[in-house]
């Protein structure tokens, strides 16, 4: 017979069993994919909408724009693997960046059907001025977790993300 976790000193009781087993009874809301994506898009709307606005941005242009002043340039097919986005959602972004001068697409050379997109000057320089502002308001939401909370809760996204990179895929190949 399994058993569930304990309450916490400081919060509900895990609904999850002790033995990794869910009960058939389990609400959608505690599956493990339903609350972090609950909790992923309410940080996207309470934390980045405030500097996104800001700047004209969103959330999803700020995010390709981060992940350009990181990178340089990439593969449109890599950023779309790389960031889970859709490529016609990602060819969309592309549009909206491209003619604000944040952004530019060209054709890989090595392999001529691939797109390249790279940040250009002003959307680097963009991107710094948001980047300390996408920063503290992630510290700030952070904080509600103590130092080994914070250790734990890293720790366990990183080991899920590994643990799904190693799994087959079921999508099927081109």
């Amino acid at each position: 017979m399994s058993t569930l976790h304990p309450p916490a000193a400081d919060g509900p009781a895990c609904p999850w069993h002790a033995d990794g087993r869910f009960a058939p009874d389990l609400a959608l809301e505690d599956y493990p994919s339903t609350m972090l994506t609950r909790l992923a898009q309410a940080i996207q709307v309470e934390l980045s909408s405030a500097y996104t606005r800001e700047h004209g941005l969103s959330v999803s242009e700020w995010r390709m724009l981060a992940r350009l002043n990181s990178v340089g340039s990439i593969q449109l097919a890599d950023f779309c693997r790389e960031t889970g986005m859709d490529k016609a959602y990602v060819s969309r972004l592309v549009r909206s960046l491209q003619p604000l001068d944040l952004i530019r697409v060209q054709r890989d050379p090595q392999h001529g059907r691939k797109l390249i997109v790279e940040i250009t000057p002003q959307g680097r320089s963009l991107a710094r001025r948001v980047l300390p502002k996408a920063r503290a308001a992630q510290e700030e939401l952070m904080q509600v977790l103590s130092p080994s909370e914070r250790v734990v809760f890293y720790g366990a996204v990183k080991k899920l993300q590994a643990a799904l990179e190693q799994r087959p895929s079921t999508k099927s190949s081109p």
